[in-house]
């Protein structure tokens, strides 16, 4: 049961987008990205990534479509956040399209960052073959509106993943 929802906007300079938050199932995750938000840590950021099925090696077993954005991947686990990990086989919120995300290096260290899929990959769940550990990421919402603006960034994407020319992520803000 999704209960304990908290709703958040964000705005980017190609639109915006509403999701829900699940802090009964997520409750460490959400915890985390609330106060991400809430200091100010995603505003003025941006979206700096996006992997098409085009973009990514052909030598992966396991292709994804995903928008990532926030402050950019660093370069090494020390600029990491500690966070504990909350396995989808935890939550029960699986990778399905437009499911909001943590991206991690290791088990239990997260930058901040988020990401949005889209479309269902179950390789990104718990026991999947996306990450070597096979902990998979740590699902912890929705989104809810603003479809329309994620399939526009979505076409924005380059021949790399990391985009050379970024998307301004203006503010994220809960609003709920």
């Amino acid at each position: 049961m999704k209960s304990e929802v908290t709703k958040i906007r964000f705005d980017t300079t190609m639109g915006a987008w509403t999701a829900n938050l699940y802090r009964a199932l997520a409750p460490k995750t959400v915890s985390y990205f609330i106060n991400l938000i809430n200091s100010g840590g995603l505003d003025n950021t941006s979206i700096y990534r996006i992997v098409t099925l085009d973009n990514q090696p052909a030598s992966l077993e396991e292709k994804i479509e995903v928008i990532q954005g926030g402050q950019a991947i660093p370069t090494d686990s020390e600029s990491c956040d500690f966070l504990s990990h909350e396995s989808t086989n935890m939550t029960k919120i699986l990778h399905s399209k437009y499911t909001l995300s943590m991206p991690r290096f290791d088990l239990n260290e997260v930058y901040r960052s988020f990401f949005i899929t889209m479309g269902d990959y179950p390789c990104l769940d718990y026991l999947g073959n996306r990450h070597k550990d096979k902990q998979g990421f740590a699902a912890f919402g929705e989104i809810t509106s603003g479809f329309e603006s994620l399939d526009r960034i979505f076409s924005y994407a380059e021949r790399s993943d990391i985009l050379r020319n970024p998307i301004k992520l203006i503010s994220v803000k809960v609003t709920q």
